[in-house]
């Protein structure tokens, strides 16, 4: 009797670690064999593969610790229970990762990762490369054109290191943020590092933040990009695939310094309104507006009392106009600005509190 095939996943990444499971587990007959064969002909898929199988030396490296083998000898014993209460199931209906499978497949790499009692070290390593930093001033926007035809928009007080060698095209922004216009190039992935999170492009238009707190947003604005974790050790590298995220132009998405990630539908006219020097508020607390407007002035605004703060405000300013922005609010709401230091603009209530602002100004 001839088995069905089994359904292979259509994102490249989670194919490579699915197909990875099942040949080290020798669980291919070999119809299937020739079948992976056939997938590995996709230069997509091949370069999915190789990305996959790159950390498995450094496996090798962390194969004897406690904690990895403990994994092992866990998922091992889990195997065969797992594969016999799943036998009978709908295939089609089954996640491919979910239980036994993804248990056993860590297991198999695991067992590869038996240091050998001679290392091979690789001597196709590429060179390092010396980066390049650029920075903007505060308030200013500053284009930097690359190498390779890509242009990258520094936002106010931003920072990035350029570093291109001859497979790889890396950027890291260490803070600030950048709109990414990126040359095509198939052999070298366009990889942008922030914070927590690791861009990867081909060709495409994309906005990073890095927030103060170590949040990273991505915007997507034309084209495709994959957002993962930075990955510090090997078997978190070999995991990346299952925490991928690929968005789709006009979504953005969220990731915290806690690795909590969100992906909405970006407002693409508040997103990008930096790159003509405007800032779009749409019924936002004034707390996060005023956040907002100090990323652009040496002098901040401080809101003496948090319910201020709590206050929504909508518009359209400019970065550079502070004053026309403290007017508005003055127009607006029953408060005014005081000046009290170069470094600091009192916000607070007109008349001395609430409630005799509320009085007088509204």
């Amino acid at each position: 009797m001839i088995l069905p095939l089994l359904q292979v996943p259509s994102d490249a990444h989670e194919a490579a670690l699915w197909w990875c499971t099942r040949r080290q587990l020798r669980l291919l007959s070999p119809r299937e064999e020739a079948r992976f064969q056939r997938w590995l002909e996709n230069p997509a898929n091949a370069e999915a593969w190789e990305a996959l199988n790159r950390p498995l030396d450094e496996l090798c490296d962390i194969a004897t610790l406690p904690e990895i083998r403990a994994m092992r000898d866990k998922a091992l014993a889990s195997t065969g229970a797992t594969f016999a209460s799943t036998a009978g199931e709908d295939r089609s209906r089954t996640r491919w990762w979910a239980g036994g499978a993804l248990a056993a497949g860590l297991a198999g790499l695991l067992l590869l990762a038996t240091p050998p009692a001679e290392r091979v070290f690789r001597t196709d390593e590429p060179q390092a490369v010396q980066p390049v930093r650029y920075a903007s001033a505060l308030g200013e926007r500053r284009g930097v054109a690359l190498a390779d035809g890509s242009v990258v928009t520094l936002n106010t007080a931003s920072t990035m290191e350029v570093a291109y060698g001859g497979d790889a095209r890396e950027v890291r922004l260490l803070s600030g943020q950048a709109r990414f216009d990126v040359a095509p190039d198939r052999e070298r992935p366009f990889v942008v590092l922030a914070g927590n999170r690791r861009i990867t492009a081909v060709g495409t238009r994309f906005d990073v933040r890095v927030g103060s707190d170590g949040e990273v947003k991505v915007v997507l604005l034309q084209g495709r990009v994959r957002v993962e974790p930075v990955r510090q050790s090997g078997i978190e590298r070999l995991l990346s695939p299952l925490s991928a995220d690929t968005l789709r132009p006009g979504e953005q998405l969220v990731a915290s310094q806690t690795g909590q990630v969100s992906v909405v539908t970006a407002d693409l006219e508040k997103a990008t309104s930096w790159q003509q020097g405007q800032l779009v508020f749409r019924d936002d607390p004034l707390a996060e507006a005023i956040a907002e407007m100090n990323r652009y002035s040496e002098a901040k605004i401080v809101a003496l009392d948090p319910a201020i703060g709590d206050l929504r405000v909508s518009g359209v300013f400019r970065t550079d106009r502070q004053d026309n922005f403290l007017a508005a609010l003055a127009a607006f709401y029953p408060v005014e600005a005081e000046r009290q230091t170069a470094g600091m603009i009192a916000l607070k209530w007109r008349g001395g509190n609430r409630e005799a602002g509320t009085e007088k100004g509204m």
